[in-house]
C-alpha cells in the first residue's frame, strides 16, 4: 500500500508540473542558480584561503617583518638642498630585539640600495640587498647554482654577491655564472650563486620582478655607508636610513602576535616619529 501511495504521489507531482511548464522551468532555474551561486562562493572562499596560506608559507607563519617608512612630514618637506632626511629602523633596534625577547630565535637585518650592475657592454640597474646568511633561512629563495652567503663572508667583508635569475640572465647572458666578476656601482664583486626570483615578494602582494644582488651587510656598510644621495629635479636628495627591513622569527606560532605587540611598543619608545611599520604574515589568516 505504501508503495502504491508513493507512485500515485509521484504521478500527481509530474502532472502538476506539466500543467504549469513555465512556472516549473523558472523553479528549476532558481534551484540551479541558487545552488550554483553557493558552490561558486564556497570555491572563491576556498581559493582566497589557499592564497592566504600560500603567502603565509612564503613569508613564514612565525615571522614578523619590520619596514622603514618615510614619515609623512618628511615626504612633504621640500627643505633646503643640503637637508638630510634621517629616518627608519636602526642597527640598535635589531640588537635590542635580540637581547630583549626570549621568544625571538632569529633576526635578519636588511639594507637595500640601487646601483647599476655592469659586465662588459651589458648594464642593468640592480637592487642591492645587504643582509646576513640568516636571510636565506627566513625567506624562500631556492638556490639554482653556487652557494649562499656565509658568516665568514660577513666577518671578512667579502666582495661577493648572489644574483636572482632575472638579473643573471640580463647581465651574465652566456658567461659562466659562478665565479664571474661583475661591477656594481664602482665596486667589483664575484658572483658566488644564483637564486630564483620569487612569485610573490615579502614586501608586497605583487609578483617580485626585481633584479637583486645579495651582498654581505658588512660589505654594504663599509662600501656604501648609510647616506644615499640621489639627484632629483635639479637638486640632491639626501636620505640616511640604517636598515630598511628587519626580519624576526619567533620560536612558536602562538607567541608571534604577542611578540609583535611587544616589539612595536619598544619601537615607539626609541622612535619619536612613526617611521616604521610592523607586519605579521600570520594575520592573513
Amino acid at each position: 500500500m505504501r508503495h502504491l501511495r508513493l507512485v500515485r504521489s509521484f504521478r500527481l507531482g509530474i502532472k502538476n508540473l506539466m500543467l504549469h511548464p513555465l512556472r516549473s522551468l523558472l523553479t528549476v532555474l532558481g534551484l540551479v542558480f541558487g545552488v550554483g551561486s553557493v558552490i561558486a562562493m564556497l570555491a572563491v572562499g576556498e581559493g582566497a584561503s589557499e592564497e592566504a596560506l600560500e603567502q603565509i608559507r612564503k613569508l613564514g607563519s612565525r615571522n614578523i617583518i619590520l619596514d622603514s617608512v618615510k614619515p609623512v612630514e618628511e615626504e612633504m618637506d621640500t627643505g633646503e638642498r643640503s637637508r638630510t632626511n634621517s629616518y627608519g629602523l636602526l642597527y640598535d633596534d635589531e640588537e635590542r630585539i635580540n637581547v630583549s625577547y626570549p621568544s625571538v630565535v632569529w633576526t635578519v637585518p636588511v639594507k637595500t640600495i640601487r646601483k647599476d650592475g655592469r659586465l662588459g657592454e651589458r648594464q642593468k640597474e640592480l637592487r642591492i640587498v645587504g643582509t646576513t646568511p640568516g636571510w636565506f633561512l627566513l625567506v624562500e629563495r631556492p638556490l639554482v647554482v653556487g652557494r649562499t652567503l656565509t658568516w665568514q663572508d660577513m666577518e671578512e667583508h667579502s666582495a661577493v654577491c648572489l644574483l636572482t635569475e632575472k638579473g643573471a640572465r640580463k647581465l651574465l647572458a652566456t658567461e659562466h655564472s659562478v665565479g664571474e666578476p661583475i661591477r656594481i656601482g664602482s665596486e667589483v664583486y664575484e658572483v658566488i650563486g644564483i637564486v630564483r626570483n620569487e612569485e610573490g615578494s615579502a614586501g608586497s602582494q605583487t609578483p617580485d620582478l626585481e633584479e637583486d644582488a645579495y651582498i654581505p651587510l658588512s660589505t654594504v656598510r663599509e662600501r656604501y655607508g648609510d647616506l644615499d644621495v640621489r639627484r632629483s629635479a635639479g637638486s640632491f636628495l639626501r636620505e640616511q636610513v640604517e636598515l630598511h627591513h628587519i626580519l624576526i622569527q619567533v620560536d612558536e606560532t602562538e607567541r608571534v602576535e604577542r611578540t609583535a605587540e611587544a616589539v612595536e611598543r619598544m619601537l615607539r619608545i626609541f622612535h619619536k616619529n612613526q617611521d616604521y611599520r610592523v607586519r605579521v604574515p600570520l594575520a592573513l589568516v
